[in-house]
């Protein structure tokens, strides 16, 4: 018998044949995946992403984090008071930094030990079966079963249509109710700590508000999460921040705090960064020129003639200024999960050890946690230019009550910054050497509550309407009601205070109020009869004076011709690239993991 011999038109056949079987198995395990993160997603209560690799990964970190404890005397929190370190002028020096420190050498000896072997521990890839698709992330459990679900709620009146998963600690029993019920019905779910990393995992952790929101991140599901804390509420429906430009290009969206950043030298020194006395930057303008730096560094002498060195967190080798929030937080796991191992050892050993390192001037809401790890693993991270704004009402001329913080919108600030820098280089470039550098004029002033859109509010103790009644700040000096978040806020596009009262008034007060007397709400009818339902009562009936008292116009970014936007745009990713061009002392680690 003849053997069957194949000529090129045969091979040809066959090849075009084994292309659409490869393309439909393609497209079969795509649906797959699909349908199985679309699964994940549906509101119940469970627990995931959680195999035996991955608990057992956990297990043996959380050992290490244990034995990583550095026993003996707490570092202490330098003096400076907040209020300095928001001066925008307060360069602070080095030196300066130092003198905060209160630090014992033999302690930071052994923090140097512990960092090295934390960090050769964590692999440089590790891929989660479990992650994917996209959500929001925040926590619940006790007295944040309520504030999560005024924020599901608020999520969802934004129109916001991304899945919600709610994680709960493990010192916390579940609300059933609210996990089999109620949550479901906005498409939101509860994840339990204990499933996913184990109970006894758990146990050997140090809990703090900073630890479990960065366990929540790692526990939820999502391949990009963000994490919204339990006391932050959104103005506007953030589900394009899933798909912007920002987090594909960048993985990791840090928003700013109010304050400077205050990380310490003695972090640089435990973790084997090299920090050179070369400014490279000029706050978070890292498109400056020698000559910029020059002229900068010439405009503060003459401000203050004693205030001469160099600002610390401007030299190559540290992170830049601001200050992270640890409020909001957009992350993509798959790129950045060793970051997010590496936060969990510096908020494990955070409040006696690095959070005074990477914070001396002990801010409350204080996220460098995240900055330093990114910063650490050489991550480029985007932070927001827009820093963020206290928004509140003045009760006299002695007394500002603070009530609530407000963050911008991270897509917008891009687009921002693009404009921003095209105007700047085509100063520079036309001016030639007649151009004077101004940081406030080039970088600072533009970007304010006429070009940003704030997208979350941080309310904190507004959020309790028990705490909010017995404080009395919602009334003035007579006795009358008065606003709290300032009229004002009408720059911000809704009446906040009004949509948040009635939201409050909807969960505990309206025909189909949720129980929440194990979260320390009693006296319920009480509350809504002398407080919340008044309350209400109020903003609505000064609605219309307080839409009316401000004439407000939103003011477009300038446009980036199309032919320019490529230019820009790597000229963005080169000044964010070189904030992590230092050198650095690392420890070998493993190469990749899968979990």
């Amino acid at each position: 018998m003849k053997e069957k011999s194949f000529g090129p038109r045969q091979f040809k056949g066959n090849l075009q044949q084994h292309k659409q079987t490869i393309l439909k198995t393609v497209l079969f395990l795509g649906l797959i995946w699909l349908f199985f993160c679309s699964y994940q997603s549906q509101g119940s209560s469970i627990s995931k992403p959680s195999s035996k690799k991955f608990q057992k990964f956990f297990k043996k970190y959380f050992n290490e984090l244990d034995k990583a404890i550095v026993h003996g005397d707490k570092l202490m929190f330098g003096t400076r008071a907040n209020a300095e370190m928001e001066n925008i002028y307060a360069d602070v020096s080095e030196t300066e930094l130092k003198e905060l420190e209160d630090f014992s050498p033999e302690i930071i000896k052994q923090l140097k030990v512990n960092h090295r072997k934390i960090v050769s521990f964590i692999p440089k890839e590790i891929h989660v079966e479990g992650y994917c698709g996209s959500g929001y992330v925040t926590i619940g459990g006790g007295n944040n079963d309520y504030k999560s679900m005024l924020l599901i709620k608020q999520l969802r009146e934004t129109g916001a249509k991304n899945p919600i998963e709610v994680i709960i600690p493990p010192f916390y029993e579940p609300n059933l109710n609210l996990c089999d019920n109620i949550f479901p019905s906005y498409d939101a779910t509860c994840v339990f700590m204990n499933g996913i990393f184990g109970k006894k995992n758990l146990q050997k952790l140090r809990y703090n508000s900073k630890l479990i929101g960065t366990l929540a991140i790692i526990a939820s599901s999502f391949e990009n999460a963000l994490f919204i804390s339990p006391d932050t509420i959104p103005l506007h429906n953030p589900d394009h921040l899933f798909e912007g430009k920002v987090i594909s290009q960048f993985g990791l969206i840090v928003w700013p705090s109010v304050y400077r950043t205050s990380i310490t030298p003695s972090y640089y020194e435990i973790s084997d960064i090299q920090v050179e006395n070369n400014p490279v930057r000029i706050l978070n303008d890292r498109w400056v020129s020698p000559e910029d730096i020059h002229q900068h560094l010439q405009a503060k002498a003459q401000r203050d003639h004693e205030n001469t060195q160099l600002s610390f967190h401007d030299l190559k080798g540290t992170s830049s200024d601001y200050a992270a929030t640890s409020d909001l937080l957009l992350i993509n796991k798959r790129k950045n999960l060793d970051v997010l191992l590496l936060m969990l050892y510096y908020t494990n050993d955070g409040p006696s050890r690095y959070f005074p390192l990477l914070n001396a001037v002990s801010s409350k809401g204080n996220g460098d946690y995240i900055v330093a790890a990114a910063h650490y693993f050489k991550k480029p991270y985007y932070q927001l230019f827009k820093t963020a704004d206290k928004i509140g009402e003045e009760i006299n001329s002695l007394t500002q009550v603070t009530s609530i913080t407000g963050h911008y919108d991270p897509n917008e600030d891009y687009e921002l910054l693009k404009g921003n820098l095209l105007s700047l280089f085509e100063q520079r470039r036309e001016l030639k050497n007649d151009f004077k550098y101004d940081y406030f004029e080039k970088i600072r002033r533009p970007f304010n509550v006429f070009t940003s859109t704030p997208l979350f509010f941080h309310v904190e103790e507004t959020l309790h309407p028990f705490k909010m009644k017995n404080s009395k700040v919602y009334k003035d000096n007579t006795g009358n009601q008065r606003r709290i978040f300032g009229n004002h806020i009408k720059f911000y596009g809704c009446d906040f205070e009004l949509k948040l009262i009635t939201s409050i008034n909807e969960l505990l007060c309206g025909a189909e109020s949720t129980d929440f007397t194990f979260a320390g709400f009693e006296n319920v009818d009480v509350l809504c009869s002398d407080y919340i339902q008044p309350r209400m009562e109020f903003l609505q009936g000064n609605s219309k004076q307080f839409w009316n008292k401000y004439v407000f116009e939103k003011r477009p970014p300038n446009s980036v011709p199309q032919t320019s936007v490529s230019t820009i745009e790597k000229a963005i990713k080169e000044g964010f690239d070189r904030d992590v061009e230092y050198q650095k002392d690392e420890p070998a680690r493993p190469s990749i993991l899968y979990l």
